[in-house]
């Protein structure tokens, strides 16, 4: 009898344990995965800021911005966990945003909770007029043409190559849409881009 009342109480311990244990991983496992992604919604939304015409015009005013942002949030957020986005500040016009987010997620015991704030303003972003991304267009393993575009920008049909040979258009890796001189204009620069020629 002694013996099972002492098993007894080291199982207890054990799952109590391994409760515990597996409590402070899935917190941290949590807190870090929602750092990470808000951290990704804010550069995504300072980006936005930084690039899109409606922003610089004024047609998009701060709701829009902060709607933005709390989609660039749950586009990364592949969690079960239930979010409060709480909004301190927002200024387009300066470039700040100020934001915290808690998550609540089911755990073993109860409902467990973390959160994140970051700021950001998008004077952090240094010099932003002097950044080009490089686009480069390709016939198969051949490298035709490399031009650097300024962020933001559009492709233009004259940046193409200017030869018959190209006149079946581009293509982006991964994409099926055909390029041409009529709708290069679609591409707008956000990071380094491969056209390749079509065949």
């Amino acid at each position: 009898m002694k013996n099972a009342v002492i098993s007894f109480f080291l199982i207890v311990i054990l799952i109590f344990g391994a409760v515990i244990v597996n409590t402070a991983e899935t917190k941290t496992t949590r807190e870090n995965e929602l750092d990470s992604n808000l951290d990704s919604a804010m550069r995504s939304s300072m980006k936005a800021l930084m690039t899109d015409e409606d922003y610089q015009t004024g047609k998009s005013g701060p709701d829009e911005f902060i709607a933005d942002f709390i989609q660039n949030f749950f586009v990364n957020t592949t969690s079960d966990a239930k979010f409060k986005i709480d909004i301190k500040a927002v200024d387009i016009d300066k470039g700040l945003l100020d934001a915290e987010v808690t998550g609540y997620y089911n755990q073993v015991i109860g409902t467990g909770k973390v959160s994140s704030r970051k700021t950001v303003v998008l004077e952090d972003y240094d010099n932003m007029d002097n950044v080009y991304y490089t686009v480069t267009f390709n016939d198969g393993d051949n490298i035709i043409k490399q031009i650097n575009v300024h962020i933001g920008d559009s492709l233009k049909g004259e940046m193409l190559p200017q030869s018959d040979k190209y006149k079946g258009g581009w293509t982006l890796e991964g994409k099926e849409l055909i390029y041409t001189a009529d709708n290069i204009d679609q591409i707008k620069m956000e990071s380094p881009i491969v056209l390749n020629a079509v065949k």
